[in-house]
C-alpha cells in the first residue's frame, strides 16, 4: 500500500515539474494561417522597407485602410507631420494613422493596435511590425463577423519606430468616441510564445489574467508566465517602448503584447518575412480575438494592481501569487521554523551537533561544487574548441542535452565520494544547515523588499522544516522535491538568453557559477539528509545506482555529447551573432570614433574600409578613426532679428547621406520662450526631432530671449549606416550600423 501511495505521489510531482499534460494545439486554421502569412508577405517583401514618411510607408497604410474596407470596418487614415510630445520637444514626420471602427453600444471602446513602419530603409520589418498588422487585420475580420457591445477600434499607428511615439500620442489626443476601456497593442508577434511585455513596466496583473484566460479558451500553447518577466522588469529597466504606453500616459488600461525573438534581427535587415512562424501568428490572433470577447462580454477588469505578485506556473497552468500571499507563506514558514527551534531545541543547541553540522558544510562545499561543475566544465571546454563565447547558440536544445548529462555524471562523482568523506551519519547535521541557509536567503530578498524573489526559498525552507517533523523517507524525499518545483519555474534558458540580449547588461566573471553553486549547497546538504535516514542507512549501499560502471557510463554519454557538440557549428545562416556598432563624429573637436558591442567575440570582426584592420578578441571595443571627408553637416542656418528679443531661426538644406533624424536642440542661458501653435510657451530648452525621409529640410523656429543671453544650437544627425566606410565584415555576424554627426554652433 505505502508502495503504491508513493507510487501515486511520484507521478503527481513527475507532472508538477514537467508543468501538466499539455494539450497541444490542435487542428489549426489553415486558411487563417496562410491569410496571416500573406499580409506579413505584402507588407515586409512586395512593400519593402516602410520607414515613416517614405513611399513604402503610404503604400503600407493605402494596403491596411483597403484591407479594414473589405472587411466592412469604417476606415480612414488620419494625416499629422507635427506632433507636440511636452512642452519643449517636437517631433516632425509626416505619415498617418489608419483606423478602422465597428460601432457598439455606448459603454465605451475596445482598442487594438500595432505599426506599420518599419526602423529604416534597410529593414523589412517582417515580425517589427508586419506580424503585428496582420495579426490586427484577421482579429478584426473575425469579430466583424460576431456581435459585441462595446464600441471595437482597429489601428494601425504610424512613426512607432521614430521618435516618441506620435502616431498613437495623436491619436489618443485626437479620439473623441466612446472611453476606451481596454488598449490591446501587438509588437513583434512573428516568432515563439505570446508574453504580455515587460516594458515600460513590468506586467499588470489584469493584464496577465486577461492573457490566461485567453489562453484557457483558445488553448495555443503558445503563452509564457515565466516569472522573470515580472520580476526582471522590477529590477533592471529595459530601454524599450511601445505604442500602449501613450494610453497608459492617460490612464487608459493597456498592455502590449510581444513575443521571444533573437536579438539579431531587430532592427536588421534580417527580420525577413521567411523568419515569421506562422503557428504564433495564428495563436496571436486567437488570443487576441479571446481578449477582446472575454473584455466585450465582461467588461475590462482592470483593479488588480498588485505590482509584487509572482506567477507560478504549475501543472500547466499559471498560478498568480498575490504580494500579501507571499508575505503570509513567509510568515507561515517563519512560524513552523519557531515551532521547529522549540521542538527540537536539545538536538538544536547541542556543541557537539553544531560541530557535525560544521563539519557538513564544510565537507559538503567542495562536493557540491563539483556536483554542479559539469555543464560548465563542458561549456568551457566548446569554448577552447570553437574560439567562441556561446557556442551552444545555434543547437541550444543538443546543448543543453550535454548539459544535463554532463551534471548527470559529476553530480553521480560527487555522491559516490561524498558516501566515503561524509564526516557524520546524523541526519540532523545536514539538514539544519540546509535550512538555514534556504532561510537566510529567503530573509535577504524579503529584507531588501522582494517577496516575489524570496518565494522560491521560502517555499525550499518550508518544505525542508516539514521534512524535518515526518518519520519516512519516502515523504521526505517528496517533500524536498516539492519545495524544489517553485525554483524550477525559474530555471527558463530561453528567458534567461532573451534578456540578456537585450538588457546589455554583462553579468561579471563566474557569476553563474557563483549562482549554481548558492542554489545547489542547501539542496546538496538535504540529500545528505536523506541519505542518513535509518531507511537509507539500512538499505543496501548504493545499491546500482552508484557501481563505477553507472559512473563510467554517465562519463561515456557526457563525453559523447560534448564530443558531438564540438562538431556542430555555433553560429549559422538561421542563428547569427549581432554586431552592434556605432560611429560618432564631432565636427567642432574634428574628431571621429567607433565603438563595438557584442555578446560575441568581436575577434573574427574585420574592418575593410581600414586595411582589414581586425579587433580584440573581447566583446566590446572602441577605436579612434582618421576624420572622414565628408561634406558634413549640409545644412545652413540663417537668424533673423524682427526687432525686440525676438529671433527667427531658419535650418534649411539636404544633409548628406539621407539622414534617418535630425535632432535640432536650442538652449539659452535661461529660460527661453518659443512659438508653437500660435501661442508662446516658456521652455529651459527646446528640441525638434525631424525625419526627413529623403527630403530636403526647411524648418524655421521663433524665439524669444534676453538680449544679452546667448542662443546655442546643438545638431545631432543620425544615420542607420556606414557613415565613416568602416565595412565590418565577420562570418555569420549581423551588423546593426548606427551613425551620429554631432556639432554646435553659437547663434546669437
Amino acid at each position: 500500500m505505502r508502495f503504491k501511495r508513493s507510487l501515486v505521489l511520484g507521478a503527481a510531482v513527475t507532472c508538477l515539474l514537467l508543468e501538466g499534460c499539455r494539450r497541444g494545439p490542435g487542428a489549426r486554421d489553415v486558411e487563417g494561417r496562410s491569410l496571416l502569412l500573406a499580409h506579413v508577405h505584402k507588407l515586409a517583401s512586395e512593400i519593402g522597407p516602410r520607414p515613416a514618411g517614405s513611399p513604402g510607408d503610404r503604400a503600407a497604410q493605402d494596403y491596411i485602410l483597403k484591407k479594414m474596407t473589405e472587411t466592412g470596418l469604417q476606415a480612414r487614415t488620419e494625416q499629422f507631420d507635427r506632433v507636440l510630445l511636452s512642452p519643449g520637444t517636437e517631433v516632425v514626420v509626416s505619415t498617418a494613422n489608419v483606423v478602422g471602427i465597428l460601432p457598439g453600444g455606448q459603454v465605451g471602446t475596445i482598442l487594438v493596435g500595432t505599426h506599420h513602419d518599419s526602423r529604416n530603409a534597410a529593414c523589412p520589418g517582417a515580425s517589427d511590425d508586419a506580424s503585428g498588422v496582420a495579426v490586427v487585420l484577421e482579429a478584426a475580420r473575425i469579430l466583424a463577423r460576431r456581435s459585441h457591445r462595446h464600441m471595437l477600434v482597429f489601428a494601425s499607428f504610424g512613426g512607432e519606430e521614430t521618435f516618441g511615439l506620435p502616431g498613437s500620442r495623436e491619436f489618443v489626443r485626437r479620439w473623441d468616441g466612446p472611453p476606451i476601456r481596454l488598449a490591446i497593442t501587438l509588437d513583434f508577434v512573428g516568432t515563439g510564445r505570446v508574453f504580455v511585455a515587460p516594458f515600460p513596466t513590468s506586467p499588470e496583473l489584469w493584464a496577465n489574467r486577461l492573457l490566461r484566460q485567453a489562453e484557457r479558451e483558445a488553448r495555443t500553447g503558445r503563452v509564457s508566465f515565466d516569472p522573470w518577466l515580472t520580476i526582471v522588469p522590477r529590477l533592471v529597466p529595459f530601454d524599450f517602448g511601445a505604442d500602449h504606453e501613450s494610453f497608459l500616459e492617460k490612464r487608459i488600461p493597456a498592455l502590449n503584447l510581444s513575443c521571444q525573438f533573437p536579438d539579431w534581427t531587430y532592427h536588421t535587415s534580417e527580420d525577413q518575412p521567411g523568419r515569421v512562424d506562422g503557428n504564433t501568428l495564428l495563436s496571436a490572433r486567437d488570443l487576441v480575438v479571446r481578449m477582446v470577447e472575454g473584455a466585450d462580454a465582461r467588461g475590462p477588469s482592470t483593479i488588480d494592481t498588485d505590482r509584487g505578485y509572482l506567477p507560478l506556473p504549475l501543472f500547466g497552468y499559471p498560478f498568480f501569487l498575490s504580494e500579501p500571499l507571499l508575505v503570509i507563506a513567509a510568515a507561515a514558514v517563519a512560524l513552523l521554523g519557531l515551532a521547529t527551534l522549540v521542538r527540537f531545541r536539545r538536538e538544536l543547541a547541542s556543541l557537539s551537533g553544531i560541530a557535525e553540522g560544521l563539519r557538513g558544510v564544510l565537507v559538503s562545499f567542495p562536493l557540491a561544487a563539483l556536483a554542479v561543475s559539469g555543464p560548465f566544465l563542458a561549456e568551457k571546454a566548446l569554448r577552447g574548441i570553437s574560439k567562441v563565447r556561446h557556442p551552444w547558440y545555434a543547437h541550444p536544445g543538443f546543448h543543453v542535452t550535454g548539459a544535463i548529462l554532463a551534471l548527470a555524471f559529476t553530480l553521480w562523482l560527487s555522491l559516490y565520494l561524498v558516501r566515503f568523506l561524509r564526516p557524520s551519519t546524523l541526519s540532523g547535521a545536514y539538514l539544519v544547515p540546509a535550512v538555514v541557509l534556504e532561510g537566510a536567503t529567503a530573509a535577504a530578498c524579503l529584507a531588501s523588499g522582494r517577496a516575489d524573489l524570496a518565494f522560491p526559498f521560502v517555499a525550499a525552507t518550508g518544505a525542508m522544516l516539514l521534512a524535518g517533523w515526518s518519520q519516512y523517507a519516502i515523504r521526505r524525499f517528496a517533500l524536498g522535491i516539492l519545495g524544489a518545483a517553485p525554483l524550477l519555474s525559474f530555471l527558463s534558458p530561453t528567458t534567461y538568453r532573451m534578456f540578456l540580449e537585450l538588457s546589455g547588461v554583462a553579468l561579471p566573471r563566474f557569476a553563474l557559477e557563483l549562482a549554481a553553486m548558492a542554489l545547489f549547497l542547501p539542496w546538496f546538504l538535504f540529500l545528505q539528509h536523506l541519505a542518513c535516514t535509518p531507511e537509507a542507512l539500512y538499505a543496501r549501499p548504493g545499491g546500482p545506482l552508484f557501481r563505477p560502471a553507472s559512473g563510467l557510463a554517465l562519463l561515456f554519454l557526457a563525453a559523447s555529447a560534448v564530443s558531438v557538440n564540438a562538431l556542430r557549428p555555433s553560429y549559422d545562416e538561421g542563428h547569427r551573432a549581432l554586431v552592434a556598432v556605432r560611429e560618432r563624429i564631432d565636427l567642432q573637436r574634428r574628431r571621429a570614433e567607433a565603438t563595438f558591442s557584442s555578446l560575441e567575440t568581436l575577434g573574427p570582426v574585420r574592418l575593410a574600409g581600414l586595411g582589414d584592420r581586425a579587433l580584440p578578441d573581447a566583446e566590446q571595443a572602441r577605436i579612434r578613426v582618421p576624420f572622414p571627408a565628408l561634406d558634413l553637416p549640409g545644412l545652413r542656418v540663417d537668424v533673423e532679428s524682427p526687432g525686440g528679443d525676438e529671433v527667427l531661426v531658419r535650418i534649411h538644406g539636404a544633409p548628406q547621406g539621407a539622414p534617418r533624424r535630425i535632432s535640432l536642440r536650442f538652449r539659452s542661458g535661461k529660460r527661453l520662450q518659443v512659438e508653437s501653435g500660435g501661442t508662446w510657451q516658456s521652455v529651459k530648452e527646446y528640441r525638434r526631432v525631424v525625419f526627413p525621409a529623403g527630403m530636403d529640410l526647411d524648418e524655421v523656429f521663433h524665439f524669444r530671449r534676453g538680449t544679452s543671453e546667448p542662443l546655442v544650437l546643438e545638431a545631432d544627425i543620425s544615420y542607420d549606416s556606414d557613415l565613416l566606410g568602416l565595412r565590418p565584415q565577420a562570418p555569420f555576424r549581423t551588423f546593426r550600423m548606427e551613425s551620429r554627426v554631432r556639432f554646435l554652433k553659437r547663434l546669437l
